[in-house]
């Protein structure tokens, strides 16, 4: 594809002539790609290239995850002739865990990884499935650095800035858009340290008959969404093993009840010590 332009602000000059003039122009040259664009904005600009890419993160800068059905079914009914497909990712860090699943304050040091598993968790549910999108803009493969950002870099990517830890995220695209290997993973398996006895685990799996085992009990799946299965089940006083099953694949995690570090606590460790999401 060729990419036109990305998040073009509709201030001043009106710019739909020059974006037109460039559609021209790359069709001339190589009339084999599409054109394609990402946008934030309403109105002719979406309409220009053959593709277009809408910025969306409801659930992060405002609204819920909820809004993301509303949003498609809106998209759908006012905008139904674009060929879209949504662009969208928020940051989230392995190293924070937070009992509280809470959407976080946006430019802080605080950005627990459950919220951005969460967040893709919900667009994945409601857009995978959704035929009127030619693809999905996941931001982004890799954290990067950036001035902009809290603690010096942009965590949203799938993957850690330095290439070692791969977050719930990466696993979860896995499952749904990996043909050619198999997948099949516990997600939150970071959060080792659980609040009460009663949890929900959560399973990533290609494959259709997952099964899950509690301490060597058979704890029953429910298929949520694609590559999605979750079960309820009550853990016991000190460590508990998880094990789920698929076919010949095996993925184990060890979690306990008890109490873990929250965001409070971490802003005054940061205050006091310096420290940075990172440490």
């Amino acid at each position: 594809m060729w990419g036109i332009f990305s998040l073009v602000w509709q201030r001043g000059d009106d710019v739909t002539p020059y974006i037109r003039e460039l559609h021209t122009a790359l069709k001339r040259v190589d009339p084999s790609r599409p054109t394609v664009a990402l946008s934030n904005q309403d109105g002719e600009l979406n309409t220009i290239t053959d593709l277009i890419a809408l910025k969306q993160n409801v659930g992060w800068m405002r609204g819920t995850t909820d809004d993301v059905g509303y949003w498609c079914e809106t998209l759908h009914k006012s905008w139904g002739n674009l060929l879209a497909a949504p662009c969208y990712g928020v940051p989230g860090y392995p190293s924070q865990q937070d009992d509280l699943l809470g959407r976080p304050t946006p430019g802080t040091h605080w950005l627990p990884e459950r919220w951005q598993t969460r967040f893709h968790e919900e667009y994945a549910r409601r857009i995978v499935s959704d035929p009127a999108f030619w693809g999905e803009w996941v931001n982004a493969m890799f954290d990067f650095g950036t001035a902009r950002g809290a603690n010096d870099r942009y965590a949203c990517g799938m993957v850690t800035l330095d290439r070692r830890q791969k977050k719930d995220i990466y696993y979860l695209y896995r499952t749904l858009w990996n043909r050619r290997e198999p997948t099949l993973y516990i997600a939150e398996r970071r959060w080792r340290v659980r609040p009460s006895a009663e949890q929900r685990i959560k399973v990533y799996s290609s494959g259709e008959d997952p099964v899950l085992l509690v301490n060597g009990d058979s704890v029953a799946l429910t298929k949520y969404a694609e590559g999605q299965f979750r079960a309820d089940c009550k853990l016991l006083p000190g460590e508990n093993r998880i094990e789920a099953r698929c076919g010949e694949l095996r993925d184990s995690v060890s979690l306990r009840v008890g109490t873990a570090l929250k965001a409070r606590d971490f802003e005054a460790l940061r205050k006091t010590k310096g420290l940075r999401s990172k440490d």
